[in-house]
């Protein structure tokens, strides 16, 4: 009888440990975080990461921020997401900002993504649309807002897969269950020699 049950364990426990394999192997999320890095026409610099679902093709999250050289020096802190979608060829993400700690409403940052399929699903890198490359409306920030608008375009601009270690939950739950199991084969052919 005790036997029995144990076996039964271990039959659960190995079929556990199967399923967990399972989900082990799904993608535990498709968000992946991008490097961006750009110039603009008057000297200002665009840094920063963009984190883009690459399964649904959409910007999920930012951390970007522009350092202003002219007329004067100040950081422009994106805030987030306004806006997004195709804009052939390429494919559009508008941004809000702060600026000295305002808020705005309008789109002050527009990145054009230059894409083969108007889309980011299974989007892994590349350019930033700019004057000069042809696709699109090119990437390009506000500097005086709706009243007085002035356009300042990217000259150049790279998104590249960023290098961040992620943790990998189901792993470590696969080799623990693994180790469970392990240990209760021993614990049966004990009790069996006993």
């Amino acid at each position: 009888m005790k036997g029995s049950t144990i076996f039964r364990f271990t039959k659960w426990a190995l079929v556990l440990a199967v399923a967990v394999l399972g989900v082990g192997l799904a993608p535990a999320h498709a968000d992946t975080v991008f490097t961006v890095s750009g110039t603009f026409s008057n000297g200002s610099i665009l840094g920063g990461t963009i984190t883009i679902n690459t399964t649904l093709g959409t910007v999920t999250a930012s951390t970007l921020a522009i350092t202003v050289v002219s007329p004067n020096s100040f950081p422009f802190v994106v805030a987030g997401v306004l806006g997004q979608g195709p804009d052939s060829p390429g494919y559009f993400a508008d941004f809000t900002t702060v600026s000295n700690g305002t808020s705005s409403s309008v789109p002050l940052l527009s990145l054009v993504f230059q894409t083969a399929t108007d889309s980011l699903v299974g989007y892994s890198g590349g350019s930033l649309c700019t004057q000069s490359s042809g696709c699109g409306d090119p990437s390009e920030y506000i500097l005086n807002g709706a009243e007085s608008p002035l356009f300042i375009f990217l000259n150049s601009g790279t998104v590249a897969p960023a290098t961040i270690s992620t943790p990998e939950p189901a792993s470590l739950l696969l080799l623990g269950m693994g180790l469970a199991g392990v240990g209760l084969l021993r614990r049966k052919r004990r009790m069996a020699n006993a």
